[in-house]
């Protein structure tokens, strides 16, 4: 045989091993004793996922957070924000925890808009009628309009459309939405 054949079948075999070192792990054991695939088991409850390359928190500071992110995930939205409030004050004489600095006022700020809901929507508004609208059409022009024996179709459009934009999650989307009402009325 040529070179090239053993050169492709080495580069064959490498690939398959790197391939196989991506998916298995590291010859046999998982490092997070997962059992293979790459899994990695949940943190504890207890333990919150600290922001990357930060320094450690006080453990006075650790509660607080760890209590503020368990009130935001039961969404006790008014008690996550005096947490978060709480955690950002505290957090101010420590300048190297800016990364805590900006979870919390992210957090802070999410929990307040859910603590304070919106408005409710209107539903239905009635307006009154305009007082000089209201004229009597004459009997005679109302019959020259419509003659005996003629009909009229008429059709109104309503459209309504929108878009919304969520802005302050971590996932930013943005929805559009367009219908278009249609009532077909007749008079004979």
């Amino acid at each position: 045989m040529n070179k090239s054949v053993y050169v492709i079948t080495a580069g064959i075999v490498v690939i398959a091993a790197a391939i196989a070192l991506m998916i298995g792990g590291s010859c046999g054991e998982d490092p997070g004793g997962g059992g293979g695939l790459g899994e990695n088991p949940k943190p504890p409850r207890d333990e919150a996922p600290e922001p990357a390359s930060t320094p450690q928190l006080p453990p006075e500071l650790k509660d607080l957070r760890v209590a503020a992110l368990e009130q935001q995930a039961r969404q006790e939205w008014c008690e996550a924000a005096k947490s978060w409030d709480d955690f950002h004050q505290k957090l101010a004489p420590h300048s190297e925890l800016l990364a805590y600095r900006e979870e919390a006022s992210r957090n802070l700020e999410i929990a307040r808009k859910r603590c304070d809901p919106p408005q409710e929507m209107v539903i239905e508004r009635r307006f009154d009628p305009d007082p000089g609208a209201e004229e009597n059409i004459p009997e005679d022009d109302l019959l020259a309009y419509y003659p005996v024996g003629r009909s009229v179709r008429s059709v109104l459009l309503l459209n309504v459309t929108g878009r919304g934009v969520d802005q302050h999650s971590l996932l930013k989307g943005e929805s559009s939405f367009a219908y278009q009402y249609r009532v077909v009325g007749g008079t004979e």
